[in-house]
């Protein structure tokens, strides 16, 4: 955790426009993405959805939960694309 945390102090040290996140995602969001999926975020991805949501820093692109609507979203919604790569290619549940 020590690592994300410093890696967003980074992150937050550039300019403003090297970066772009959608924001907090609240924890009823959270576990509706959890449910969606089947599984249990680590603690790194939770802080990561808790405090940012999903975004881009320079040319790095970090998925996560846009909003609630799993099944008709883009990138970098994070939840539809790992539904979409299960259906698609049977990604393994395990993974996002």
């Amino acid at each position: 955790m020590q690592s994300l945390k410093k890696a967003f102090e980074l992150i937050n040290s550039f300019n403003s426009s090297e970066y772009h996140f959608s924001g907090p995602k609240n924890e009823q969001l959270i576990l509706k993405a959890e449910n969606a999926l089947g599984l249990t975020f680590p603690p790194t991805y939770r802080y990561f959805l808790q405090n940012y949501g999903c975004g881009n820093f320079r040319d790095t692109e970090v998925y996560g939960i846009v909003d609630g609507n799993f099944e008709h979203s883009s990138i970098p919604d994070g939840i539809w694309f790992t539904l979409k790569e299960r259906a698609e290619f049977n990604m393994p549940h395990s993974l996002v």
